[in-house]
């Protein structure tokens, strides 16, 4: 940076790359000049409410997030509000901030719009609703000819229906998504969708295409993901894991891991498991969505480690509420197994006599 002192692109992208390394306050001072110079951009703004938040900032990150709401897009500045207000156990709020992003008049903030209330939904338990509303998404997508976002509303809808017991519909909906792009992330997430289904035979066949593909980083994580699966899948818990701790040397530090930390208790690994579980229970809700995760992925990974007794009890009782009040309405079974056990550990183990 010390010969280009005034360049907003040199700034922009040495904060991409520090931001890569996981040199995260580095990164923040460099999208900070960046943003000095260039105080209207989306992009450098964007990338700062991201690194407030992972540094706990959110005073910060409140501020930029408004500069983002007077800017060219406001949109962005509605897609963290939806999920801050979700972090901040206030579903109703969530769900009517992610309404307004599907009225914009641009589809493509439209399309997204249908996104973020489906996966608001998914975090509050509403998985049937938020099927529904995928479908119109989908068909939405489909009339806008934006190819690439409904292959993300397939994967998320199958994986919605996969949670509910639709195995079939699920795998269709799958096989409709690689029909339409076969890049390496649709890839990886239908190769994983298949091993979960139980579909060996297509989620082999994902895994042939991602290794002709081996060239390429990204398909090689994500060939160790679908390989991963596939021996989870077959019960083979240390050749899953294998795959597993390949695939996270391959991914970005701060990236959402469920699938290692799930690896390494099906292997009695507990004591490993538990700082990646921390990590993603710890993560703001804006980042773990910021590469779309499988839908409901907080709320369900709470419930789910808690419930296995994977998370510390401070950990527990400090998002326990959370996830109290972002499940109070969620679909009537989460709510007769789920919600209940939860809220009777919460009141056990967290509620002063």
């Amino acid at each position: 940076m010390l010969h280009y002192p005034n360049d907003f692109l040199a700034w922009f992208y040495w904060g991409n790359s520090l931001n890569e390394l996981n040199r995260r306050e580095e990164a923040l001072q460099a999208f900070r000049k960046a943003s000095e110079l260039q105080p209207d951009s989306v992009s450098a703004n964007f990338q700062l409410v991201q690194l407030y938040l992972a540094l706990g900032d959110r005073k910060n990150a409140d501020e930029t997030i408004r500069k983002l709401s007077a800017s060219v897009s406001p949109e962005w500045a509605t897609w963290f509000s939806a999920y801050l207000a979700l972090s901040d156990g206030q579903p109703d709020l969530a769900m009517e901030t992610a309404i307004k992003l599907r009225s914009s008049s641009l589809p493509e903030h439209t399309s997204d719009g249908y996104l973020l209330q489906a996966n608001v939904l998914a975090e509050t338990g509403k998985r049937l609703d938020a099927i529904a509303l995928l479908n119109k998404g989908v068909e939405f997508d489909r009339q806008h000819g934006r190819v690439a976002d409904q292959v993300q509303k397939l994967l998320v809808e199958a994986f919605l229906l996969f949670r509910t017991g639709q195995r079939e519909l699920a795998r269709r909906a799958t096989l409709q998504a690689i029909e339409l792009e076969q890049s390496a992330n649709t890839l990886s997430q239908a190769g994983t969708l298949f091993a979960r289904i139980g579909d060996e035979e297509d989620a082999e066949r994902v895994l042939i295409v991602l290794r002709d593909q081996a060239q390429r980083p990204y398909s090689r994580l994500a060939a160790n993901l679908v390989s991963g699966e596939i021996e989870q899948a077959h019960g083979n818990s240390f050749a899953a894991l294998a795959h597993f701790q390949t695939a996270s040397q391959l991914s970005r530090p701060w990236s959402n891991k469920e699938w290692l930390a799930r690896s390494l208790l099906a292997s009695n690994l507990s004591t490993e498991a538990k700082p990646v579980i921390k990590q993603l229970i710890d993560q703001p809700l804006p980042l773990l969505y910021h590469l779309q995760p499988w839908p409901g992925i907080w709320a369900d990974s709470f419930a789910e480690f808690a419930s296995r007794d994977q998370l510390s009890e401070r950990t527990f009782c400090l998002y326990a509420p959370r996830y109290l009040a972002i499940r109070t309405n969620a679909d009537p079974d989460l709510l007769e197994i789920e919600v209940s056990r939860i809220r009777n550990l919460y009141e056990r183990s967290c509620k002063p006599n």
